[in-house]
């Protein structure tokens, strides 16, 4: 009887779980709601980074960061976790869940959760999350916590891509955190954006506004679901991308909004997708440094060339435009703020709009020797004059459209839709690519 009881427990040591569940303890509406509580007011891009140890290091891409928030979450409170993605990885028999017993090696709880976190980097990702463990919800039920992902395909190639949702602003904006394989690469936070311009719009199902399926719905389609609300689908079939969005925008704010703040609004978002698309050339420019500024090859270029990311800041300054023109003269509207939207788009504008352009949004752009300042108005003239570069390998000034010293002549493997400019003042590189829509 000795030796068996002695034989149980260490078999039990040999094969124990990531943590084990409690008894009885699985996903519910109560834990649901906790999750997004938490997403919201507890989440920031610098999560895993404050945690430190094993977390700290995790190289999280886009859909690995929301795989690895659901784990840690689930790790806390004692909750069963589960993964249908083991049917993408033909080199894996079992199943992904807490109770893995791969890494029994480690003895401190949190790195095995981190180890767990890490084995599946690359074995399950954003198509995995829209395919096999998500649900479609509603427009008004979308909540912290839950992902937008689009998958845009152009050519013979796609491009997929994973928002994490952290707030719903009344206005019916989303606060959203996001991985990329920049970011992932360097083992960087987190990015946040405020605003975001969501683009790309659900053609495809499965993808679109998701949530993460329960533990006990993780081999369950989604269409049997009881949760699953597939409007969006509909919705997209009918409209055009820009029409989805206002249709998004409109079934998820909470407060009616007035000419004025919808004109905020729209043009906040720009200086928010201005900044951001700042971070990313400065990423560029830093990769371009340590490695001595050599061409960079397809796999690099894709991380941090902007092609898609232009040809989104391009739709959000014709959005705005449409508003703007769209305005009477009965419109009760902030005349600062009309001033300034509509001075945006003049090519020739007093210096009373300039001073507001800069002290609405200006970037100061640097190479470290001397500077020049962008502002929107500046950016969408050189846009759609061609002039602005999502070529990786430009200098700091001509990814701004600035020119100022040589152009890269290194290969530029994708196409940009803006490609030659809007206007067709002003033509940029000539393009060879197999045309695919960079991330970003």
């Amino acid at each position: 009887m000795k030796y068996f009881i002695l034989l149980s427990i260490l078999i039990n040591i040999a094969h124990a779980a990531v943590w084990d569940a409690k008894p009885g303890l699985h996903w519910d509406p109560y834990w649901e709601k906790k999750y997004q509580q938490w997403i919201k007011e507890d989440v920031e891009g610098d999560f895993f980074k404050k945690l430190g140890g094993a977390y700290e290091q995790l190289p999280l891409d886009c859909a690995d960061a929301a795989y690895g928030l659901r784990i840690y979450f689930s790790f806390k409170h004692k909750l069963p976790w589960k993964s249908a993605g083991a049917k993408w990885d033909r080199y894996y028999s079992g199943e992904f869940s807490n109770q893995m017993t791969e890494f029994d090696h480690l003895e401190n709880p949190d790195d095995k959760v981190a180890a767990l976190i890490e084995f599946l980097l690359d074995r399950i990702g954003t198509h995995s999350l829209a395919e096999t463990d998500s649900y479609s919800v509603g427009f008004n039920d979308i909540k912290p916590g839950d992902v937008f992902m689009y998958k845009y395909c152009k050519d013979d190639s796609c491009t997929r891509h994973t928002y994490i949702i952290k707030d719903i602003n009344a206005d019916g904006t989303f606060d959203v955190l996001y991985g990329t394989q920049n970011r992932a690469k360097k083992k960087w936070p987190l990015g946040r954006t405020k605003r975001e311009y969501l683009q790309h719009k659900p053609d495809y199902y499965d993808w679109g506004f998701k949530r993460f399926k329960t533990d006990v719905d993780a081999y369950t389609s989604s269409r049997k679901i009881l949760l699953n609300n597939d409007e969006q689908y509909t919705v997209a079939n009918r409209l055009t991308e820009d029409q989805f969005f206002d249709y998004v925008n409109a079934s998820v704010r909470v407060i009616e909004e007035t000419a004025t703040k919808k004109l905020v609004r729209l043009t906040e978002s720009l200086c928010y997708a201005l900044q951001s698309r700042n971070t990313v050339v400065s990423d560029a420019i830093t990769y371009m440094e340590e490695e001595g500024n050599r061409c960079m090859d397809e796999a690099t270029f894709d991380i941090y060339s902007t092609p898609s990311r232009d040809s989104g800041i391009y739709k959000q300054y014709k959005k705005l435009e449409q508003y703007v023109n769209s305005l009477t003269p009965e419109t009760k509207v902030n005349a600062w703020m009309l001033d300034l939207a509509q001075g945006i788009f003049q090519p020739n504008r007093t210096r009373k709009n300039e001073k507001r352009q800069n002290e609405f949004c200006k970037l100061n752009i640097s190479n470290g020797y001397m500077s020049r300042s962008i502002n929107l108005a500046t950016f969408y003239h050189k846009l759609i004059d061609g002039m602005v570069s999502y070529h990786p390998n430009d200098n700091v000034f001509w990814r701004w459209g600035i020119p100022e010293g040589r152009k890269s002549t290194c290969h530029a493997w994708y196409t940009s839709e803006l490609d030659g400019g809007v206007s067709g003042n002003q033509r940029s590189r000539t393009n060879t690519g197999r045309g695919l829509f960079g991330l970003w």
